[in-house]
């Protein structure tokens, strides 16, 4: 019984009889998944990989159409953050005027709600200097409009080859 009513409490059913209704663990957690409700999981999609792509071709100004005014980006994580596009752009100058460049090999991508997951190898450049890769994970997370608001990359000493 309720301790505000008489009426007996209509009891959750339990996990067990709820697993009944899916048959895969993939459709049960399909149906924790998060999208956006205001990005389509395309436009997320395309937007980093765009990204990705002004590196090789080193388009700054192409990224910096991707970013909101007011980004943030850290590369590394753990590094003092860049705030703001102006900053970033600057931040990006720096790697444009050493001629650095990088290839990135895709190989996953994974849209939550409004933030995308990216992990790669990227295949880096600079003249004078011997090639590297390194695997990289990064997220990314849009904003309303549909532009990156905060940039997190993750690498350490293990993901360099």
């Amino acid at each position: 019984m309720s301790e505000f009513t008489d009426a007996p409490v209509a009891s959750e059913p339990s996990l067990a009889d709820s697993l009944r209704s899916f048959t895969s663990v993939a459709d049960l957690v399909r149906t924790v998944m998060v999208s956006s409700t205001k990005l389509s999981r395309e436009h997320m999609e395309q937007a980093a990989r765009k990204y990705l792509v002004s590196y090789l071709t080193a388009d700054i100004d192409g990224r910096a159409a991707l970013f909101a005014e007011d980004a943030i980006f850290e590369d590394p994580v753990g590094a003092p953050p860049i705030r703001g596009l102006p900053a970033i752009v600057k931040f990006w100058e720096g790697a444009k005027d050493i001629r650095w460049w990088a290839a990135h090999d895709v190989r996953r991508v994974v849209v939550c709600g409004n933030e995308v997951m990216l992990h790669f190898v990227s295949t880096m450049r600079v003249p004078g200097l011997k090639q590297s890769s390194m695997e990289v994970f990064e997220q990314q997370v849009f904003n309303e409009a549909g532009k990156i608001a905060h940039v997190r990359v993750y690498f350490d000493e293990n993901c360099l080859q």
